[in-house]
């Protein structure tokens, strides 16, 4: 079908192709011409979107990665629970796989035995999971 701007195109504009399919049907006994048309600048301005929904999801669950991986937790419990409830956040397009790793704490020479009741800490290890 092609181009049906009357007015020249700007430089942002696209033309915005309009190819159609063309059949006769039947309804109920009558007959009818079908007109099916398909518009190339809906598909360009979809497309942008979904882009836009894509980078969005990727901040979101880039920045709780990254609080993920700060936390420092003294239990085993409390950092399992944490995993769970950083997996079980929702976002549009990604996963995070969040896992629970030790992390020694280190002392200072001189401090005292009392003090060394945990010597272990844990945290959260988190990765990101792309969409398929």
């Amino acid at each position: 079908m092609g181009c049906i701007a009357a007015t020249p195109l700007t430089k942002r504009q696209s033309g915005g192709e309009l190819p159609r399919l063309e059949q006769s049907v039947e309804l109920y006994g009558t007959s009818y011409r079908a007109i099916v048309v398909h518009s190339s600048a809906h598909d360009q301005r979809r497309q942008k979107r979904l882009e836009r929904e894509l980078a969005a999801s990727l901040t979101a669950i880039t920045t709780q990665a990254k609080a993920c991986e700060r936390k420092t937790l003294c239990c085993l419990a409390d950092a399992q629970a944490a995993a769970q409830e950083a997996m079980a956040q929702p976002s549009a397009y990604h996963r995070l796989q969040v896992s629970v790793l030790e992390r020694p704490r280190w002392l200072p020479a001189g401090v005292p035995a009392r003090w060394r009741a945990h010597p272990h800490r844990h945290g959260l290890r988190a990765q990101r999971r792309d969409p398929r």
